[in-house]
C-alpha cells in the first residue's frame, strides 16, 4: 500500500547521516583545538599508556618542546627524555628532579613548581583521571613571584639605604646567638650614630639629608668585610653584627676602619659635606647574653664616644659592684 499523500514521510535525521555526522564531529573538534589554543595555561593530557594525547600551543611555548615531537603524540617519557638532553631541569631543586625520574607523572607532588633555564617559573599542576590518565596544566607565576619577593624585601629593608632593617637585624642577632651559644664562638655587635647629621638636616633640608644617609650607608658597605652585616636601625643609627672575632683588637680595629670610611666630605648636590660617625661595641658573651642586652650595651658604649666628642670607638666596659 502506498502511503497517503496527506501523510508524511519521515525525514532521515542528521545523526543518521555519516557524512554529517563527521562534519559535526570535524566541526567540534576545530572548536575544541581553538578552545585549547586560546588557553593561557598550558595543557597536556596523558592516556593510561602514558602517551601525550594532547598538547596545547601554551604548553609548547611555556616548555620550549619541538611542535614535531607533540605532533606525533610521543609517551610521556619521550618529552621527558628530551627536557632531560635540552638541560631543562638544571634550576629544579633535587627533590623535584627525582620525581621526574620516576616518571614524573605519578600522584606525588600533585603541584610543584619549577625555574626553567630562561628564568620563567611555572607551576605545575597533575590531576588524575577516571580513566587512569593523567590532565597536566603549567601556569606561568614568574610575575607573581618577582611580586611576592618584592614584598618579601621591602619587609625586610630599609628603602632609603636597602641595608637590612632594625627587625630583620634583631631576627639576625637571636639567630646567630643561639648559634654561638652552642658552638662557643664570640661576635661583636657594633651600634653606630652620626656626627653633626642633625644641622645638614637641618639647614639642607631632608631629602639633602636622605642623600647623606644613602651615602653614608654605600661608605659602610665598602669598609666591612664580606660577612659583616650592617643594618639601618632608623634616624641616623646604623648597627653591625661582626661573626667569629677573633681578638678585641680585630674588633675594634674593624670599627675605627668604618668610622674614617666618612672622613673625607660628601659632594652632594654641590654640598660638601662633612659629618662623623661614632660607635659603641658589646661582644657575645662577656657584654650580654640576649640581643636587648647585647643592643643596650653597644648603645651605652656609644653614649660614652659622644659624651666625648664623638668620631670614635668604645668598647663596653663592664661597671664593677
Amino acid at each position: 500500500m502506498s502511503p497517503r499523500d496527506d501523510e508524511e514521510v519521515p525525514k532521515q535525521s542528521a545523526s543518521a547521516d555519516p557524512s554529517a555526522l563527521a562534519a559535526l564531529l570535524a566541526e567540534k573538534s576545530r572548536l575544541l583545538d581553538l578552545i585549547l589554543d586560546q588557553m593561557a595555561q598550558g595543557l597536556m593530557l596523558v592516556n593510561a599508556d602514558h602517551v601525550v594525547e594532547v598538547c596545547n600551543r601554551r604548553a609548547l611555548e611555556l616548555l620550549d618542546l619541538p611542535p614535531e615531537l607533540m605532533a606525533r603524540k610521543p609517551t610521556f617519557i619521550e618529552v621527558l627524555e628530551h627536557q632531560w638532553a635540552t638541560d631543562e631541569f638544571a634550576k629544579t631543586p633535587e627533590e623535584i628532579k627525582a620525581f621526574l625520574r620516576g616518571g614524573g607523572i605519578l600522584d606525588q607532588p600533585p603541584i610543584y613548581e619549577r625555574q626553567r633555564p630562561n628564568g620563567l617559573i611555572i607551576e605545575i599542576q597533575s590531576v588524575s583521571m577516571a580513566d587512569g590518565g593523567v590532565l597536566r596544566t603549567y601556569t606561568d607565576i614568574t610575575e607573581r613571584k618577582r611580586a611576592e619577593e618584592q614584598i618579601r624585601y621591602r619587609a625586610r629593608h630599609d628603602g632609603l639605604t636597602s641595608l637590612i632593617n632594625r627587625d630583620t637585624f634583631i631576627e639576625i642577632l637571636s639567630a646567630k646567638l643561639n648559634e654561638c651559644a652552642i658552638v662557643g664562638s664570640r661576635f661583636a655587635v657594633h651600634y653606630m650614630d652620626l656626627d653633626r647629621f642633625k644641622p645638614v638636616n637641618d639647614s639642607l633640608g631632608h631629602a639633602v639629608g636622605d642623600r647623606v644617609l644613602a651615602y653614608v650607608a654605600e661608605r659602610i658597605r665598602h669598609a666591612v668585610r664580606e660577612g659583616d652585616i650592617v643594618a639601618r636601625m632608623g634616624g641616623d643609627e646604623f648597627a653591625m653584627l661582626q661573626p667569629d672575632i677573633d681578638s678585641i683588637e680585630q674588633t675594634i680595629g674593624l670599627g675605627r676602619r668604618v668610622v674614617h670610611s666618612l672622613d673625607a666630605p660628601m659632594d652632594i648636590d654641590g654640598h660638601s659635606i662633612s659629618i662623623g660617625l661614632s660607635a659603641g661595641v658589646a661582644i657575645f658573651p662577656a657584654h650580654g647574653v640576649t640581643p636587648e642586652a647585647l643592643m643596650r650595651n653597644a648603645d651605652r658604649a656609644l653614649y660614652d664616644v659622644k659624651c666625648t666628642g664623638g668620631h670614635g670607638v668604645r668598647l663596653f666596659e663592664m661597671s664593677g659592684a
